[in-house]
């Protein structure tokens, strides 16, 4: 292409630009636009939900630092709830109430998302989370002007597993990495104890009625590679371990992991990390990875072995199994929820596949807003605060362990189809009566439940006005009830006619019958 045509392009990007901005201003200065803002706002601060995404980023960054401009750009509202569907309703019902007939909640694409559309508008996406991880989240959330927004590290989590998916929208890397980089700057991660205790915490038995807890020295990644030296038990248990997940071909993001980052830090960190507490992997088969593990541990004489399934939260922390050998875990098997990136080293005589600092990030922040015993918070902030630290220092390296935007990954990722035809297969299973039905495919009007005509025995209600769902029950309960009441009179009144009726009839007839007789008799005698 030449010069002239790239001038060329270059008008016409700014031309674009300087259009987009013009309708865009037209749109953000629209009354009824401002209005519909300011309901979605009232209802986020009321019923005290927590806002996430692009518009979470921006509000929690420096006036100065936000990338989105007010003047031209609509607000899009994303948020967490616990009961995502009932909300979804309840935010269609505020905007009806306040005069607009066009609204409508109805489900995303994806099972637990639903979104709200004033006048064809989508003006609000609500996301149903785990009850307990939306109390954990809502605990450290920023609030701003009243709006909660999600805490710094949550929203770190989402951009690394955007990042993490090179099978996913890669369209969207350039401005996420940058929105990335945004928040790390002016919200840094906070490790408060990164002490070689705190750092990788060896392994322990729960406190016993004898007394305290028993700890087992876990042993070094180079002690665990250098095979043919004299060797302990706790070594030759972590190298079966570790062995039987890389015949298997699984990813490592766990204490291994991290042991292999520790050669890219500065020789005082690099002792925090010489340890291995545990091992933690990817397997697209966790069940049949954590019987294989099992399997491997029994040929080697290790005795009680015990595997425990661990369902999943959401689709924040997935489902995984955790083995242990007596009381002391040894691994946790997690279920990939995408396709995660993953590099490939060289660990003695071994090739090793190693989860991408962006995959290790995305599954470790998540764990800090569960309630699962065997996450350690400060742990997990002090392994995050390492690789973070390991990618700043290595940005522009893309090469080993340290490739960050790779192609390959571990998993499968979910496409559009794979959605469309699980909604497929949910349509076909489902009854309409069924309560799982309105979560996948909910289409939810106001108009069509305020401004209704109820019949019932020639009986008419009209609701012309708008009132609230509890009023609109009341009316037609009490309807109801009259009308009943009114069926229930005359269908007595009937009964009691046809049993007159049929007095006078059987009267008649036993006349009629005793004059038979009568004459009868007559003509005998």
């Amino acid at each position: 292409m030449s010069s002239v045509d790239d001038l060329e392009q270059a008008l016409v990007k700014q031309a674009v630009e300087k259009i987009e901005a013009k309708l865009g201003a037209q749109k953000t200065s629209d009354p009824k636009m401002k209005d519909m803002i300011a309901i979605v706002e009232r209802f986020i601060k009321k019923q005290d939900l927590v806002c996430y995404g692009g518009t979470a980023i921006n509000n929690i960054l420096p006036e100065e630092a936000q990338f989105y401009d007010k003047k031209t750009e609509i607000p899009d509202y994303d948020f967490y709830s616990p009961t995502a569907l009932e909300h979804a309703k309840h935010l269609a019902d505020e905007f009806y109430e306040n005069g607009y007939s066009e609204v409508e909640a109805k489900s995303g694409m994806h099972h637990g998302t639903y979104k709200v559309f004033v006048n064809f508008v989508g003006i609000a996406d609500i996301t149903q989370l785990d009850p307990t991880l939306f109390k954990n989240i809502r605990a450290e959330a920023i609030k701003v002007d009243g709006i909660l927004y999600a805490p710094p590290n949550l929203l770190r989590m989402g951009m690394h597993l955007e990042l993490s998916r090179p099978e996913g929208d890669v369209s969207r890397w350039e401005k996420v990495s940058k929105r990335l980089a945004l928040l790390n700057k002016h919200h840094p991660f906070k490790a408060e104890d990164c002490s070689p205790n705190q750092a990788m915490l060896p392994f322990q038995t729960p406190k016993g009625p004898k007394g305290p807890k028993r700890f087992m020295q876990s042993p070094t990644a180079d002690e665990i590679e250098h095979e043919g030296a004299p060797e302990s038990k706790e070594v030759r248990l972590f190298r079966a371990v570790r062995n039987a997940f890389i015949d298997q071909d699984l990813v490592f993001f766990g204490g291994y992991a991290i042991s292999q980052y520790a050669r890219y830090l500065p020789r005082p960190e690099k002792a925090l990390f010489a340890q291995i507490p545990h091992f933690d992997v990817l397997s697209v088969e966790p069940e049949a990875s954590a019987g294989k593990l099992k399997e491997r541990l029994e040929d080697n004489d290790f005795k009680g072995i015990v595997v425990t399934k661990h369902s999943g939260i959401g689709e924040i922390v997935p489902e995984h199994y955790e083995i242990a050998v007596g009381k002391m875990p040894i691994a946790f098997i997690y279920k990939p929820v995408a396709c995660h990136s993953y590099n490939v080293v060289q660990a003695g005589k071994r090739r090793v596949r190693i989860a991408s600092t962006d995959t290790m990030m995305s599954l470790y922040l998540a764990m800090l807003y569960t309630d699962k015993p065997y996450y350690d918070a400060a742990r997990i902030l002090c392994m995050c605060k390492q690789l973070h630290d390991i990618q700043q220092r290595n940005r522009l390296k893309q090469t080993g362990l340290l490739r960050r935007y790779g192609a390959t990954c571990y998993g499968n990722q979910e496409t559009l189809d794979d959605i469309k035809a699980k909604k497929s297969e949910k349509y076909q299973q489902l009854k309409r009566s069924d309560p799982e039905f309105e979560e996948w495919f909910l289409k939810y009007a106001p108009m069509e439940h305020f401004e209704h005509v109820y019949n019932a025995k020639k009986h008419k209600l009209t609701v012309k006005r708008s009132p609230n769902a509890k009023s609109v029950a009341k009316i037609v309960a009490k309807s109801v009830a009259k009308s009943a009441a009114k069926s229930a009179t005359k269908s007595a009144a009937k009964s009691a006619t046809k049993s007159v009726a049929k007095t006078k009839k059987a009267k008649k007839s036993k006349k009629t019958k005793k004059n038979l007789i009568n004459k009868l008799f007559k003509i005998v005698i």
